[in-house]
């Protein structure tokens, strides 16, 4: 999200730099293609990490930013202290409904616990999603203020396009008339591959026309807790490993229907592209999915594979003018509530409304450091 909002600042009022607390990374090296300053500190490299914060101090005092905004929680806890220090205003962002089993147990816990302690010092705080504001209400966090900026969705690169559907069967090898279903999502215990692939074989035996694509990083015959899931199915042939992809907006658009099976989720990006790219979904009830679908598609009961199995043929028995009017609802309001438009115009506010002088010429620009863990 940090790169989508940097790629597509256009002609706004705010210039972002870029601190990351470890490696350069996959994202800083297409931040710095994209002109933004990007620093990084490698921080989980330095036997003496204290000495990094004191690299961390001085390149944020040579920058003189407006505003520090922190990705995460290990920069949100290290921001702060910055901010202290050099006073900046600070802005914490929450990018989760629930932060994972690590943050259950040990230190991940304990930086928690401080960080909620803590929360009322930032100037605000940010999250993606409703759910993720609520739980961390719910976890103990009090903060001066909270904002809930969802995601952004860039309408232009997902959007119906017309001769996707016949790539995408061309690359899995299947018929033109061939029903797609797609879950977009890397192989993780939380995504819930495991109920996709048992409410396939549910639909498969009702449907045996149908076919069902898994794309995302791990999602390869090289993962053999995959293949062992999805060769319990009794049309193996039906089932699609792509992997992770440089055209997900294409692959996305040749779906006839788009699945979310996560176990917790607070803004689904893969839902939201696909609601851009017009096509119908169906979620599980977690997080901010059921906001985000509103009547675009269909909720199920979060880890019911039946549920899910239903729902798919709810959305297989209706008409092709049926499917399109529904994506084309879907396509509609991500135009008018969740383009990367509005998700910048929202940000510049927050910038503007607790920016403080920085002592330094802008020519009328404000200035933004992202701060971001690895």
């Amino acid at each position: 999200m940090l790169a989508n909002l940097t790629e597509h600042r256009g002609p706004d009022r705010t210039l972002h730099s870029v601190i990351s607390l470890g490696a350069l990374g996959d994202v800083g090296q297409r931040l710095r293609r994209q002109g933004v300053q990007v620093f990084h500190l490698d921080m989980h490299r330095n036997g003496a990490r204290w000495l990094a914060f004191f690299r961390l101090l001085r390149t944020i005092r040579g920058l003189r930013p407006h505003v520090l905004h922190t990705w995460l929680y290990h920069a949100d806890l290290l921001g702060l202290a910055a901010g202290a220090v050099l006073r900046i205003p600070v802005v914490w962002n929450i990018r989760c409904s629930y932060p994972g089993e690590e943050y259950e147990r040990g230190t991940r816990r304990a930086l928690l616990r401080l960080l909620a302690a803590l929360s009322k010092f930032p100037d605000a705080l940010v999250a993606n999603s409703f759910a993720g504001m609520q739980w961390h209400v719910r976890f103990g966090y009090r903060p001066l203020g909270w904002r809930v900026i969802p995601n952004g969705i860039d309408v232009v690169r997902f959007q119906p396009r017309a001769d996707s559907r016949a790539r995408l069967r061309a690359i899995l090898g299947v018929a033109d008339d061939a029903f797609v279903i797609g879950l977009v999502a890397r192989f993780t215990s939380i995504k819930r591959h495991d109920l996709f692939l048992a409410a396939a074989g549910t639909v498969l035996a009702r449907r045996d026309a149908c076919h069902f694509a898994l794309i995302g990083e791990g999602c390869t015959a090289a993962n053999a807790e995959l293949v062992r899931l999805a060769g319990s199915l009794s049309r193996l042939d039906r089932v699609h490993l792509l992997g992770a992809r440089e055209d997900v907006a294409d692959l996305t658009a040749g779906l006839d229907i788009a699945a979310c099976t996560s176990a917790g989720e607070g803004f689904s990006n893969t839902i939201a592209e696909a609601l851009a790219c017009g096509i119908p979904c169906v979620v599980s009830d977690v997080g901010d999915n059921r906001r985000l679908l509103a009547d675009a598609g269909l909720v199920f009961e979060a880890g019911n594979a039946d549920a899910l199995a239903r729902s798919i043929m709810k959305l297989l028995a209706m008409s092709p003018h049926e499917r399109r009017a529904l994506g084309q609802q879907g396509r509609t309001r991500i135009e008018r509530e969740f383009s990367i438009a509005s998700c910048i115009a929202n940000f510049n506010d927050l910038y503007a409304a607790i920016a403080r002088p920085a002592g330094i010429a802008t020519d009328g620009q404000d200035h933004a450091r992202d701060l971001t863990q690895p």
